[in-house]
């Protein structure tokens, strides 16, 4: 042993002489003191200057530098970018841009930008004070700085997704101006902005501090990666507390005051980016609460989102032709074309007469009294909601199940992890629900067993997601917004009952969309506890809500819809004859070994849908519903369909054992509703209804696996059913 660790000791020495042999010889080649103590890494000052294009200001954080010359670009006084070859200064009069990078004309000439292209076309003089990376905010202060240094006759601010968010950081790379809002009134806290150079430096670490000493690691992190290395650790981003929405209403409400008092024309230009466009026809969340803020102003909105999709549809012009390409998709600033395409729309809105100017409207805060708040006006939104197998789909990683009797109160459920892996996230998807614009209040009933954490997702395909972390240990909720964040004035809480139970809510303000409420096993962060495979809770009565405060939780319960007492199938033994069997299902009637009246459905043949149809006609427009008797014999699991000859109608798997549904819609919406319902101990009532017109309308009952399977190799799978009614609801 003694032998062993002698070469180890050997080795290690023989390492370290060589590492202080090759320091050395490296000081003394670069001329570095071989015995100082010197820390090389903060000892080097990197360059944070602006320099170049884009200097720093104590106003705005930066602005493009006066009488630049460099590639694309050329400005003039002001940090203004010229319009043309021509223009050596600052016009006064005329018209005045301010916004970011697509308004400043990233990746095209000066003359390809949309201002430049709106002086073309209209002959008016534009001051394109754009530059890009700013916020709302400081797209605003620029404006407000030109007004008294240009006169314009006309004043233009663009609006975008990111800038609008951006208003909410302190802190973009660089450190910026940035409003929060303090005792019901928007204000600066700071009325500088410090230079980057200034900010504290954060704590780097022991091992990099050491490391920092050691001439060699210097220079080896110089060339793999200096710009990590030489950090001196500011952070790169900051966000506020406040509301970017709100921020940016109430300043470009305050901008277009200022305006209107000096009888100057206010127009805003709403500009959409490439992956908006790909997503959704609509705004994004922050775009549709801003611009549904300021048309309260009457402040005059140039409608270029949907000119280009008008033009897209018409086929006119493509993503590509407007925004530039990046990877294969048209995703980056706008091109030459898109920019003309831009002072086109607002050259046609100059035209227009402009909105009359209502200075008390106008003088109005935009920032809300968060001491009012909306108690809830429209109960549960959540149809059924006490079937937690109708509200929600768990993902590959999920279970949902039935968790014993809930007594008189709503049903509970058990959700728990199911996946292999710790990493994998467990989630319940809710189904989509249509929302008004307004404060929405989403809740739900959680149990903690194994599991510290539970994580909400409010997901819109539109308009993004916002997700809040519930910590039972400490009893705390947080919101953390995703960067594509959806609605704004988010609050999240949760309450203590009885018997371990806690009420978990999230609260915020949407546009119209369509919304889906998620429940997942995590932390405050997205990540899954490390309980793994043990983690799960109980769960029991979503709801969602508009307003602004969660109220206790409405059943919504569904029950069978009525009909009018007449059967539009014919009964007894003629219903066999009028069935269209399969070779994978039988269908018999025995009242020698069942009561009355009873039909045997079992699957049979080899893997395939078990299924008998029931093809009918609906003598006029209507709701029908259809329903029958069913007890489990080999499976508890029947699936039954309504649908029209264009195949628009439902499915509903049922659990007859669980009392449990799953609903899918097939094709066009005809307002389907399932239910399964006790008759007494062994029978339940499955129903399914939905509107149609009149005509042929098919009904299937098929036989599923105990897996909740349509597809199987049939092994004595099936139910006995009876009372099998078609009617017209009531």
């Amino acid at each position: 042993m003694s032998d062993i660790l002698k070469s180890i000791a050997t080795t290690l020495v023989s390492c370290l002489v060589s590492l202080l042999l090759v320091e050395g010889g490296l000081r003394l080649w670069h001329g570095v003191p071989v015995f100082a103590l010197t820390d090389f890494r903060g000892q080097h000052k990197p360059n944070t200057a602006f320099k170049g294009l884009v200097r720093y200001d104590a106003n705005l954080g930066w602005v493009m530098a006066d009488h630049h010359s460099s590639g694309q670009i050329h400005t003039v006084d002001h940090g203004i970018r010229r319009s043309s070859v021509g223009q050596k200064a600052a016009h006064e009069g005329g018209i005045l841009v301010s916004g970011s990078s697509f308004t400043a004309g990233s990746g095209v000439e000066d003359w390809e930008t949309w201002p430049a292209f709106l002086e073309n076309e209209t002959g008016i003089p534009v001051n394109n004070a754009a530059v890009g990376g700013w916020g709302l905010d400081q797209v605003v202060l620029r404006a407000e700085d030109l007004l008294e240094k240009t006169k314009p006759d006309v004043l233009m601010v663009d609006i975008m997704d990111t800038t609008i968010r951006w208003a909410g950081y302190s802190i973009l790379t660089n450190p910026k101006p940035y409003f929060v809002v303090e005792d019901g009134r928007l204000t600066r806290p700071e009325p500088t902005v410090p230079r980057r150079e200034n900010q504290q430096p954060e704590d780097v670490g022991i091992l990099k501090k050491i490391a920092g000493h050691i001439y060699v690691a210097d220079r080896i992190m110089a060339i793999v990666d200096a710009r990590s290395w030489y950090a001196q650790s500011p952070r790169s981003t900051a966000k506020t507390n406040a509301d970017p929405v709100e921020v940016t209403c109430e300043l470009v409400r305050r901008l277009a005051l200022k305006a209107a008092e000096a009888n100057i024309r206010f127009m805003v230009v709403s500009v959409p980016t490439g992956q908006e466009i790909q997503i959704s026809e609509k705004p994004s969340s922050v775009v549709a609460h801003t611009e549904e803020c300021l048309a309260g102003y009457d402040i005059h909105i140039a409608p270029i989102r949907e000119r280009l999709l008008e033009a897209i549809k018409n086929e006119t012009i493509t993503p590509g032709d407007f925004f530039q390409v990046e990877n294969g998709q048209a995703l980056g600033h706008l091109t030459s074309e898109g920019n003309k395409f831009i002072a086109a729309v607002v050259t046609d809105e100059l035209a227009r007469q402009p909105p009359a100017v209502d200075f008390d409207i106008l003088s109005r805060s935009a920032v809300s009294d968060a001491s009012v708040e909306a108690a809830s006006t429209t109960g549960n939104l959540l149809q059924n909601s006490e079937r937690l197998e109708e509200v929600f789909t768990p993902n590959t990683f999920a279970q949902l199940q039935p968790a014993g009797d809930s007594g008189d109160g709503p049903r509970q459920y058990e959700f728990r992890f199911s996946g292999l892996d710790p990493k994998n996230r467990a989630f319940l998807v809710g189904r989509d629900v249509p929302v008004e614009p307004g404060s929405h209040v989403f809740s739900i009933d959680v149990r903690p067993d194994r599991v510290e954490d539970v994580i909400f997702q409010i997901w819109s395909h539109n308009n993004g997601s916002t997700f809040a972390g519930f910590n039972f240990e400490r009893e705390e909720a947080h919101i953390f917004p995703a960067h594509f964040a959806l609605g704004r004035s988010w609050r999240a809480g949760m309450s203590k009952g009885e018997d371990g139970w806690y009420r978990l809510w999230m609260k915020l303000d949407l546009p119209e969309a369509t919304v889906r409420m998620m429940v997942g096993l995590g932390d405050e962060g997205g990540h899954l506890t490390p309980f793994g495979q043990s983690a799960r809770v109980q769960v029991r009565a979503p709801q969602i809500e508009q307003g602004a405060r969660a109220t206790a939780y409405q059943s919504t319960s569904v029950r069978p819809a009525a009909g009018d007492g007449v059967n539009l199938l014919p009964d007894g033994d003629a219903l066999v004859a009028l069935l269209n069997n399969t070779s994978n299902l039988e269908m018999s009637v025995d009242s020698n070994f069942f009561s009355p009246d009873e039909y045997m459905l079992k699957a049979s043949g080899g893997e395939g849908e078990h299924y008998v149809r029931f093809p009918v006609t609906v003598p006029e427009d209507g709701t029908y519903v259809f329903s029958f008797q069913a007890r489990s014999h080999g499976t508890d699991w029947v699936r039954v369909q309504l649908f029209d000859e264009a195949g628009d109608g439902g499915l509903a798997d049922v659990n007859l054992r669980q009392e449990s549904v799953r609903s899918t819609r097939l094709g066009g919406d005809r307002g389907i509703q399932a239910g399964v319902f006790d008759v007494d101990k062994d029978r339940k009532t499955v129903s399914i209804a939905g509107t149609f017109r009149r005509g042929p309308v098919v009904i299937t009952v098929q036989i599923l696996d105990n897996k909740g399977s349509s597809s199987f190799s049939a092994n004595q799978e099936k139910i006995i059913g009876r009372e099998f009614r078609l009617q017209k609801a009531i």
